[in-house]
């Protein structure tokens, strides 16, 4: 191959974000990663990445909600082969139901749905471009309790994480022979919103027993990129097993 491979992650700065530079940087990948916030990017570098791997690392901005930002985004990159897209972040607001504004279920479809479709689609060419064994990925981030396990209280965030969940076989069909699968976590990482004793509660019911990291949530996506080479389409539950329960 020429060059190093090259994988874009949008929301670096989110917690499975940042496992999954942490990981593609370790492989020797050359990492794009993007934030909405742009003011402690230097700070960022240095925390994520050795000075070795700083070289293979590039920062950028990108706002799912603003149209502008996503074609500036697509007319300042390069002309080159991107081998993998991982949109690891997204607006989490827990909104019940009977408070829930027409603002907010407009919000979440823009900043994960409607904005990442439209990223994808305008980097379908370099995606098409890679000559990675299998073929490039997108690899999209749903959630367990959006479709699989329903809970209430997130109304519009849960939503949109169903439609990104339907959204994979669409770009699958769209965008083949590139590879699409969404990721459709469970309680994975610290949940600063709850307490010890909800996840307790939560993790009794986890046929696996224990909360995800967000090292696992980067594995799972490293293996769709690198070993799932004849599957497409697929939404994954990486979860513990909560769907099952």
């Amino acid at each position: 191959m020429s060059g190093p491979r090259r994988i874009l992650v949008v929301g670096g700065h989110s917690r499975i974000g940042r496992s999954v530079v942490r990981d593609f940087l370790g492989r020797g990948w050359f990492v794009e990663t993007t934030t909405r916030r742009v003011e402690d990017h230097d700070a960022w570098r240095r925390d994520i990445a050795t000075d070795s791997e700083a070289r293979r690392l590039r920062l950028g901005s990108l706002n799912f909600s603003d149209s502008g930002s996503i074609r500036g985004f697509l007319a300042d990159r390069e002309e080159e082969p991107l081998d993998a897209i991982v949109v690891a972040a997204s607006p989490f607001d827990e909104v019940p139901l009977e408070e829930a504004t027409m603002e907010a279920y407009a919000a979440q479809t823009a900043a994960q749905v409607g904005g990442p479709a439209t990223l994808v689609a305008g980097l379908s060419k370099a995606l098409r471009s890679s000559t990675l064994e299998g073929g490039a990925t997108v690899v999209l981030f749903g959630d367990v309790h959006a479709l699989l396990r329903p809970r209430p209280n997130a109304t519009p965030y849960l939503a949109a994480k169903a439609a990104v969940e339907g959204l994979v076989g669409l770009l699958a069909r769209e965008l083949a022979p590139v590879r699409v699968f969404g990721m459709s976590p469970g309680l994975v990482g610290e949940v600063h919103a709850w307490s010890d004793e909800e996840i307790e509660r939560y993790v009794e019911r986890l046929p696996l027993a224990r909360a995800g990291t967000c090292e696992d949530a980067a594995a799972s996506v490293a293996a769709a990129v690198l070993e799932l080479r004849y599957s497409t389409g697929l939404v994954i539950p990486i979860d513990g097993g909560r769907h099952l329960v």
